[in-house]
C-alpha cells in the first residue's frame, strides 16, 4: 500500500485570524521543507492563499484550483476587500490558477 505523508496543521482553521493564519503559514513552510515537493497543489480559499505563499517563500511552483466561491463571499465586506487583495497578490506567485467551473458573477 502506498503511504502518503500526512501533516496536521494546528493553526489552519476558520475563521480568519491574522495571528493563527501567520502561524499556519509557518507550519506549512516547515511541512514543505520536510516533504520537499516538486509542486504544491492548493484548493480552498484560505489554505490556497497560505499554501501558495509558503510555496513562493521556498521557491516551489504552486497550482491553485478554487472549488466553489471565494471565502470573501462569506465574510464582511471590509475583510472581503482585504482577502481579495491578498488573493490577487497570491495569484502572482510562481504557479497557475486552474478553474474547475464557470465563473458566476
Amino acid at each position: 500500500m502506498l503511504r502518503i505523508p500526512r501533516h496536521s496543521l494546528r493553526n489552519l482553521a476558520m475563521p480568519i485570524s491574522p495571528a493563527k493564519d501567520l502561524r499556519a503559514l509557518f507550519e506549512i513552510v516547515r511541512a514543505l521543507r520536510e516533504i520537499r515537493p516538486d509542486i504544491v497543489a492548493t484548493h480552498s480559499a484560505k489554505a490556497g492563499l497560505l499554501g501558495r505563499a509558503a510555496a513562493a517563500l521556498l521557491g516551489v511552483p504552486a497550482g491553485f484550483t478554487p472549488h466553489g466561491r471565494s471565502i470573501s463571499d462569506r465574510i464582511s465586506a471590509s475583510r472581503g476587500k482585504i482577502f481579495r487583495l491578498l488573493d490577487r497578490i497570491a495569484a502572482r506567485f510562481r504557479g497557475r490558477i486552474i478553474n474547475a467551473c464557470a465563473v458566476v458573477r
